[in-house]
Formats: C-alpha cells, sequence, structure tokens
C-alpha cells in the first residue's frame, strides 16, 4: 500500500498471517467508536479467503509466484552474498517490472497509440509506457566488479532470460502428441520467441500464412509484425515486417 496506495479487496489464501491481519483488523474497528468507526468500516480492506486445502483457488498468482521462485532460486547460487541490501532492491524491482510488462492481450498491433495491455497499466494506470531498456551492454563478469549498479543490470538480464522461458512455455498448452491440438489459423495473434530480443520487449504480430506438412498439421507460419505507418485508410505506407517462423517459435496470445 505504500507503493501503489490503497486497496480495497486482498484476495490471499489462509496463511496464518493474512488470517492474524484480518482478525488484528477487525479487532481495532470495533474498539474504535463514533465518525472514526464509521470511517473505518467505509475504507476498511475486505479479505476474501480460499477454501482452507484448496490451494488451486488461487491459481493465476500462485503460478506467477512459482515461476519468479523457481528463476530466483536458480539464480541464489550465482549472486549468492555479491550484492548489498540496497542493490538487491534495485534488482528486484527491475524483476518485478519484467514480470508486470508481460503482455496481456493485444487490440490493434498496427496502431502505436494502442498499447499491448500489461499488468503494468492496470498497476500505474497510465495509458502509455515506455519499456524499461537497459542502459547498456552487460556480460556475465559484472558480478566480479566493483560497480553494484552493473551488478544489478546484469541481475536483470539474467532474470530476464530466465523468466520469459518460462512464462512463454506457461502460454504453450502442452499435450500428449497422441492428442490432437488446434491448429494455428490466420489472423491469429502471437508472441514470436526471440533470443536477442531486450528485456520487456516482445514481438507481436498477425499469422498471414500457415505452410502445413504431409500429416496436414501446420508447421511453419508467415507472421506480419505491426506496422505504425499507416495512411488515413489505414494502409501501411512504408515495408511492413513479415518473418517465417516454427510453430515451436511462437506463442498464440489471441485466438483469431
Amino acid at each position: 500500500m505504500a507503493i501503489r496506495g490503497n486497496v480495497s479487496t486482498i484476495r490471499c489464501d489462509n496463511g496464518t498471517n493474512f488470517v492474524g491481519a484480518n482478525n488484528e483488523l477487525s479487532k481495532q474497528i470495533e474498539l474504535s467508536s463514533g465518525k472514526v468507526k464509521d470511517y473505518l468500516l467505509e475504507n476498511r480492506i475486505e479479505f476474501k479467503f480460499n477454501t482452507p486445502e484448496a490451494s488451486h483457488q488461487g491459481g493465476v498468482w500462485e503460478r506467477m509466484i512459482r515461476s519468479v521462485r523457481a528463476v530466483l532460486n536458480g539464480m541464489a547460487l550465482k549472486y549468492n552474498r555479491r550484492l548489498t541490501a540496497q542493490t538487491l532492491r534495485t534488482a528486484f524491482y527491475e524483476a518485478a517490472n519484467i514480470v508486470n510488462s508481460r503482455p496481456l492481450t493485444a487490440t490493434n498491433i498496427n496502431d502505436p497509440e494502442e498499447m499491448v495491455i500489461t499488468p503494468n497499466h492496470l498497476l500505474t494506470r497510465k495509458t502509455t509506457l515506455l519499456p524499461a531498456l537497459p542502459p547498456g551492454i552487460f556480460g556475465n563478469d559484472e558480478i566480479y566488479g566493483r560497480k553494484q549498479w552493473r551488478m544489478a543490470q546484469q541481475f536483470a538480464q539474467d532474470f530476464w532470460n530466465a523468466w520469459k522461458a518460462d512464462y512463454l512455455q506457461q502460454l504453450t498448452i502442452r499435450q500428449k502428441w497422441t492428442t490432437i491440438q488446434r491448429n494455428v489459423k490466420v489472423g491469429d495473434v502471437v508472441i514470436i520467441k526471440d533470443e536477442p530480443t531486450p528485456r520487456n520487449q516482445w514481438k507481436i504480430g498477425i499469422i498471414t500464412n500457415l505452410v502445413k506438412g504431409a500429416d496436414d498439421l501446420v508447421r511453419k507460419v508467415d507472421v506480419r509484425l505491426g506496422n505504425s505507418h499507416l495512411d488515413r485508410n489505414g494502409k501501411p505506407t512504408s515495408p511492413t515486417t513479415c518473418l517465417r517462423r516454427p510453430i515451436q517459435k511462437i506463442i498464440v496470445l489471441i485466438q483469431a
């Protein structure tokens, strides 16, 4: 609340700290009287608890916590005792920004004014967000240097590389090969998996062509990236970038 501002509802599991906080706040409200009590009742935070022993009811946020924790656990040995408290806090802010910059949905990829919706838009309530680009190139040897800010940036870069791969795999529905799943279709909005992409930047496009194999399953696709140079009729005034990629390198964001 100190960072994001007041909230009206907190959804959580039945952890003792959450249940205790709810009981403590309720007790303090009962001890108040008159206008103070009325004010607190009108502006209090509502706790909504999951059913006990039903952690799956918080699957949306629990899965994200697991994803971030798995990446941080893998990085713990590399950065063990190398970051100061201030540097670690900066690195965690960078990691939080990366997670909250993930695309949730897309509207018109050709219109630069219509940004891809991310959690940061909901948290900051800003319609236009500039990507937090890394201020330089940082190698794996930064953790042995003396400059803490460069170490924090290397931490953020390592987090981006590991978390991006884990997040994109979450979007891909994994089934046994014996089960036929939906083929991608022309008009699907997709994210392109691209290793050299700077952090917090996602290549998003629309499938324009399909290439099927002998089994009639889509194996390759042509993806048209967004083009912000449009005339009044919505037609591009500059060449549009089209990429051919295997289906293993695309993640469906919105189905046609």
